[in-house]
């Protein structure tokens, strides 16, 4: 398999000009982007995804609808695309996608495992049933719709029947009121 490239970041989230694999940029905690789509439903459930067993980060736990990394010299949008189409096999176009802003994120995962990522967010409102969707099995295990306000319970106590990916809080709040209002909106 072909070592997948991304573009690095300043402090800022700048473009920089260069360009390292991505297995490099994780080793030396170097800054670069990533999409994250949330998928929501009219009545504010959103979709969440569980993470493969095989995953070297957060293995078995519930995440973001879609996530992955913007390969070097992508669009954004066109990362966000494809991504959707490689984990849960839909096609949606460039005009559903609402952009909502970006989150920067630093996580230490192992001495030679450092993501420093500046996520750029969209929400997407899903039209298709989940029996629809085609899962990437290396990736996903398993989808479900979670009501907003049960997930929200879910990482600020930790209780509940969900392990999701520890994120900061405000990250996740501040992503429920973007579909919350997108909800009342539509």
């Amino acid at each position: 398999m072909e070592e997948e490239w991304v573009d690095i970041l300043n402090a800022n989230g700048s473009l920089t000009g260069d360009a390292r694999t991505k297995a490099e940029a994780h080793r030396l905690g170097l800054p670069h982007a990533t999409v994250h789509v949330w998928f929501y439903t009219r009545d504010q459930r959103i979709l969440f995804q569980k993470r493969a067993a095989s995953k070297d980060t957060f293995p078995d736990l519930w995440d973001i609808s879609v996530a992955g990394h913007i390969h070097a010299g992508e669009a954004i949008v066109d990362a966000a695309l494809r991504e959707i189409e490689e984990e849960i096999g839909i096609t949606v176009t460039k005009d559903k996608l609402h952009k909502i802003g970006v989150h920067e994120d630093r996580k230490v995962h192992a001495e030679d495992l450092i993501d420093h990522e500046f996520h750029q967010v969209f929400i997407c409102e899903l039209t298709v049933p989940l029996d629809q969707l085609r899962l990437q099995t290396e990736e996903v295990s398993a989808v479900d719709l979670v009501p907003c306000n049960i997930f929200l319970k879910a990482v600020e106590t930790g209780e509940g029947s969900y392990d999701f990916v520890a994120n900061r809080n405000d990250y996740y709040h501040w992503v429920v009121e973007k579909i919350k209002l997108q909800c009342q909106s539509s």
